[in-house]
């Protein structure tokens, strides 16, 4: 029989083209995310590969989400083997310039919602002695990215839940990797646009394919932690060593000319 992946904010963007991949590698898969017309027409795509696709449209940034959606997957009476947890989203501008209401709510589905999830599925993983955890955190996540403080704090914990959890789960059978992409091709990226002027260069800007290929590939090989691209390789290892001060203040001017030049 084939495995089941679940993947959130499969709507577009990298958590589109994961659920491709889960797909194209002989999964079935159930699509999460608000945009229900947008999850048909994924599904009609994934379904020409011979998967069998579920569709669940909710909003991940509401309260009890995360149990509204795993009772949703009881009842389907499916065992998931991959959860995807991709759902999120940013602002871009100073922390104190943001409406406070919009900061809980992305917390609330940046961490809130991808930590009760994995706490919900991977427990069945964990009973069933398989399976496997993807969590999608971000280069921001190795240093303070002033403009998007709170985001990259966010996926900070991220990425250290993700880490720590994968120790705890050595000798399950049950793995959990963390994919830190750097500025990815994506509706992330084109608000950006539309907001600054000043942004990542297009050379720095993967495509969503190749991240979720490299996110697909590190998860089913049981790797700790995905961090596409040499460049991203080499500003992950810069940022963890260079003292902090440098690294504040070197990410603090790139934020700075973000916020103040619409």
């Amino acid at each position: 029989m084939k495995k089941w992946a679940l993947v959130t904010g499969a709507s577009s963007g990298i958590g589109a083209e994961l659920a491709r991949v889960y797909s194209e590698e002989g999964y079935n898969v159930v699509l999460v995310a608000r945009r229900k017309q947008k999850l048909a027409k994924l599904a009609k795509e994934l379904q020409g590969n011979g998967s069998e696709v579920h569709v669940i449209a909710m909003d991940l940034s509401a309260k009890e989400a995360a149990r509204e959606l795993f009772d949703a997957v009881q009842q389907l009476d499916i065992q998931i083997d991959a959860l995807v947890n991709n759902a999120g989203f940013t602002y871009l501008g100073a922390f104190l310039d943001q409406d406070l209401d919009n900061a809980h709510e992305m917390m609330q589905l940046n961490l809130v919602t991808l930590v009760s999830l994995t706490y919900l599925f991977a427990n069945p993983m964990v009973d069933a002695g398989k399976g496997h955890v993807l969590n999608l955190a971000s280069t921001t996540g190795f240093q303070p990215t002033p403009g998007y403080t709170l985001y990259s704090a966010g996926k900070a914990l991220v990425r250290s839940f993700s880490e720590g959890l994968t120790e705890e789960l050595k000798g399950t059978g049950v793995s959990v990797t963390v994919l830190c992409p750097g500025p990815t091709d994506s509706e992330m990226i084109d608000d950006i646009k539309t907001k600054s002027s000043v942004g990542p260069p297009e050379f720095m800007i993967a495509d969503s394919r190749s991240v979720a290929k490299a996110g697909f590939d590190a998860a089913t090989s049981g790797e700790a932690v995905c961090v596409p691209g040499l460049i991203n390789k080499v500003s992950t290892i810069i940022a963890g060593q260079a003292p902090r001060w440098i690294v504040r203040s070197a990410f603090g001017v790139m934020g700075r000319k973000m916020i103040n030049n619409p």
